[in-house]
C-alpha cells in the first residue's frame, strides 16, 4: 500500500500590520485607571448587601456579630469565656494535664507513660495556644463570647497558627528576657528593650492573627497603624501592662492550690485574647485591615 504524502500547506497571505503609538498621557488620564479605595465602610455594605440577596433567595445567612454587649461592660468581659463553647475548651486546657497527671501517678510502672503523657500536653498546650488566637480572631469581628472551636483542622492548622505568634513573640520579647537574664542588668539599654516589647508586641500579635502572613511585621505596616490609632493604642498598651504587672507581681497567691491558680490563669488568658480583638473591633475603620 502505497501513502501519499502530505501537500505542503499554502502559505497565509502576508497582512500588513501597522503599529499606533499608544497615547501614554491620554491613557494616565482614564477615569478607569483611578481604582477608588475599597474602605470598611464598602466592606459592610456588600456583606449587608449579600445578606440580602440570601434572604430574597430564601436561604438564612449565617449570624453577623452585632458587637454590642448585652450587660455593663466590666460584668460582660469577665463573663466572655462562661459560655458552653468556652466552658468545653476550658475543660480541655485546664482539665487534660490535670487528668494525665493523675494517670502518671497511677500508671507508673508501665513503660513509656510519661513520654505519652508530655506528649499529650504538648498537644494541649498547642491548642490553648491556637484557640487563644482564636479567641483574638472572633472578638475582633464583634463577638462577644467565646467561639465554639473544638474542630481545629489538625495539628498542622493549630502549629502553623501558633509558630506565626512564636515568631511575633521573639521579635518582640525575646530580646529583653535573653538581655535580662545574660546580664542580670536593668540598665537603659533593658528599658530600651521594654519599650520596644511594650510598645509593638499587642499590635504585631493583633497584626499576626488577623492576617496570619508573616508580612505582618512590616515595621512601616505597624507604625502606620500605631499612628492612624495612636491615643487609643496607648490607653490600650498602658491597661495591659498594668494588668501583666499586677498579675507578676500578685500571682500566685501563696493561700491558693495551684490547681485553682492554673484554672483562673487559662480563664484570664481568654479575657486578655477578648481584649485584644476587642481593640481591632472598636478601632476598625481606622485599622482597616480587611477583617
Amino acid at each position: 500500500m502505497t501513502v501519499p504524502a502530505p501537500s505542503a500547506p499554502e502559505p497565509a497571505a502576508a497582512q500588513e500590520i501597522q503599529l499606533i503609538p499608544a497615547d501614554t498621557a491620554k491613557l494616565r488620564s482614564e477615569a478607569l485607571l483611578d481604582l477608588p479605595k475599597y474602605t470598611a465602610e464598602d466592606r459592610e455594605e456588600a456583606r449587608r448587601e449579600e445578606r440580602r440577596m440570601l434572604t430574597s433567595l430564601g436561604i438564612e445567612p449565617l449570624p453577623e456579630h452585632a458587637g454590642e454587649r448585652t450587660l455593663p461592660w466590666p460584668i460582660d468581659i469577665l463573663l466572655y469565656p462562661a459560655n458552653m463553647a468556652g466552658l468545653t475548651s476550658l475543660a480541655v486546657i485546664v482539665g487534660g494535664p490535670i487528668l494525665l497527671g493523675l494517670l502518671s501517678l497511677v500508671l507508673f510502672v508501665l513503660p513509656f507513660v510519661g513520654l505519652l503523657s508530655m506528649l499529650a500536653q504538648g498537644l494541649i498546650g498547642l491548642y490553648a495556644a491556637w484557640y487563644f488566637a482564636e479567641c483574638v480572631y472572633d472578638s475582633a469581628k464583634g463577638s462577644t463570647r467565646a467561639p465554639q472551636a473544638l474542630d481545629t483542622g489538625g495539628t498542622g492548622e493549630m502549629w502553623s497558627r501558633v509558630l506565626y505568634m512564636l515568631v511575633v513573640f521573639a521579635v518582640f520579647v525575646l530580646p529583653m528576657m535573653i538581655y535580662f537574664f545574660a546580664t542580670g542588668r536593668k540598665d537603659p539599654i533593658l528599658w530600651v528593650l521594654v519599650a520596644w516589647a511594650v510598645l509593638f508586641f499587642p499590635m504585631g500579635l493583633l497584626a499576626m492573627v488577623l492576617n496570619d502572613s508573616i508580612s505582618a511585621l512590616n515595621p512601616f505596616f505597624l507604625i502606620g497603624s500605631i499612628l492612624r490609632v495612636f491615643f487609643p493604642y496607648m490607653g490600650f498598651v498602658l491597661l495591659l501592662a498594668g494588668i501583666v504587672v499586677g498579675l507578676a507581681w500578685l500571682w500566685p497567691p501563696p493561700f491558693v492550690p495551684l490547681v485553682v491558680c492554673f484554672a483562673v490563669g487559662q480563664y484570664g488568658m481568654l479575657i486578655l485574647a477578648h481584649i485584644l480583638g476587642r481593640f481591632y473591633w472598636r478601632n476598625r475603620k481606622r485599622l482597616d485591615w480587611g477583617l
